[in-house]
């Protein structure tokens, strides 16, 4: 009678260890996976908008013929620009710029100043932030108590932004301004020291939006 009783016993046992391990293993949890840095890999044909907003300081003119620095007689203005960024190449960024200042004299007189300028920019990888080392060249257009002009300018920046989403950046930038004011032959004989070498600063803020 007893050894009858001891078979299913037995049977029942060694089912319940067959078991157990695959219980086990539905009851254990994944193991935790660490978060990782999300990064924005900017490549050929990507583009942006970018808004800059700043103020306008002008410094001194330089006159070419006899190496004379004047003052600008203007005060500190304010400056905006609107930008179009397409990317050659994860660290190489080509823009088309329009950029717009103005100041005043102490006398409430408005010099207007309009660039519109081709720019490149060098990329500069700092981790999660970004280095703009940028040239541009291009015309300006001025304007000073009804008498307008255009010259070439030069126009070197260098812009610190930081990623506020995967679309959206933040920066700070400095330019300096090169403005050659070239007089004619007829200018210079009734005036001389009329050529002469703008030089301007501005120090901005922007956005710039990825798409």
């Amino acid at each position: 009678m007893r050894s009858h009783m001891k078979k299913p016993v037995l049977i029942v046992l060694i089912l319940a260890l067959t078991a157990s391990p695959s219980l086990f293993a539905q009851e254990e949890s994944p193991a935790p996976v660490a978060p990782q840095n999300v990064t924005v890999a900017h490549a050929l044909g990507d583009q942006a908008f970018s808004f800059s907003l700043g103020g306008f300081l002008p410094l001194f003119f330089y006159r070419v013929d006899d190496g004379v620095v004047e003052g600008t007689n203007l005060f500190i203005g304010a400056r905006g620009a609107l930008q179009y960024l397409t990317y050659l190449s994860s660290v190489w960024v080509f823009s088309v710029e329009l950029n717009g200042a103005l100041a005043f004299t102490p006398n409430f007189n408005i010099y207007w100043t309009l660039p519109i300028l081709a720019k490149i920019s060098y990329v500069v990888d700092l981790g999660q932030f970004e280095l703009f080392l940028t040239m541009g060249l291009g015309v300006n257009f001025q304007s000073f108590i009804g008498y307008s002009r255009m010259d070439f300018m030069g126009r070197p920046e260098v812009t610190f932004y930081i990623p506020i989403d995967p679309t959206l950046d933040f920066g700070i930038s400095a330019a300096y301004w090169f403005v050659p004011q070239f007089a004619s032959k007829e200018q210079e004989e009734t005036k001389s020291g009329q050529t002469r070498l703008g030089n301007f600063l501005d120090v901005s803020i922007s956005l710039i939006y990825h798409f």
